[in-house]
């Protein structure tokens, strides 16, 4: 449906046709993983992301505001589960005004340093043959490494860095 947000580049913002959350958008394309892991592989129009995570967040995005089909910078982002070190969380219900209690948790500490993050397990396949280079950039995003690309007569794929968050196909 319209974002409402009054830009001339605002585009819809929908919900795949599974329920999955998704930005069904010509320049970006943008998955949650479910928590469970229970689907872990997923098809958007121009990108297969396949989580072998618990939980996750894949993103797909246009640099040169081309398609992602057809563009010739795209950034991939994927983040995992992060928490400090010592979290502590426990379920609970919770009193909601004029409803029935709902399902959550209850963060019982908070911990602290260093955090703990999920080492990505995460394989894109991207609808874009024209694309010939990876490369994997630090939080700063500063380039730190090449990565290989695996090719077809219609699209590449390559695996996710375990460490990484941003990589930058070209």
């Amino acid at each position: 449906g319209e974002l409402g947000c009054g830009e001339e580049d605002c585009e819809d913002v929908e919900l795949s046709p599974d329920g999955q959350n998704a930005v069904w958008a010509k320049q970006k394309q943008l998955w949650i993983a479910p928590v469970s892991g229970a689907t872990p592989a997923h098809q958007l129009t121009d990108v297969r992301f396949t989580s072998g995570n618990s939980f996750g967040a894949a993103m797909a995005v246009s640099l040169d505001g081309a398609p992602l089909r057809s563009s010739r910078r795209i950034l991939v982002q994927y983040g995992t589960r992060s928490r400090p070190t010592g979290w502590q969380e426990q379920p609970t219900r919770i009193a909601v005004s004029g409803r029935s209690p709902v399902a959550g948790m209850e963060i019982k500490s908070y911990g602290g340093a260093p955090w703990q993050v999920v080492r990505a397990r995460l394989e894109v396949v991207v609808n874009n043959p024209g694309l010939t280079s990876a490369t994997v950039l630090d939080m700063n995003g500063m380039a730190v490494k090449t990565i290989a690309l695996r090719r077809s007569a219609t699209q590449i794929a390559f695996s996710f860095p375990d460490s990484a968050m941003y990589v930058v196909l070209r």
